[in-house]
């Protein structure tokens, strides 16, 4: 009969904890601001190279973009997660199709090296 006991106690205990979690794992989190432009930049990146930029203007915006995200980053961890998903992003959309003329990736891309 204390088995049994101990068993609801227990289900009562666990059903009445789960409205006092703060976070839901289920939500996703806000993206930082480092994080969105992370993407942006990434878009363009990925873009160009798709559309065969010139290798020394692609490594001064890949050098440009890291800087502009490391000032944009709030920690530590935004720093490393908007890095790697600029990286990783960039890569993806260098060998994909672009949605938008090359032509405009380019002045995308002149236009944030002229910043």
């Amino acid at each position: 009969m204390s088995r049994i006991l101990y068993i609801l106690i227990t289900l009562t205990l666990l059903c009445l904890a789960q409205p006092l979690q703060a976070d839901d794992p289920m939500k996703p989190a806000k993206e930082s601001a480092a994080i969105k432009e992370a993407k942006r930049l990434a878009k363009i990146g990925g873009t160009a190279i798709y559309c065969k930029e010139e290798p020394e203007i692609m490594n001064e915006f890949v050098d440009k973009a890291r800087t502009h995200l490391l000032m944009l980053a709030k920690d530590k961890y935004d720093r490393v997660f908007a890095t790697v998903d600029f990286k990783n992003l960039m890569t993806a959309f260098s060998v994909k199709k672009p949605d938008v003329k090359c032509e405009q990736t380019i002045l995308d891309l002149k236009k944030f090296l002229r910043k």
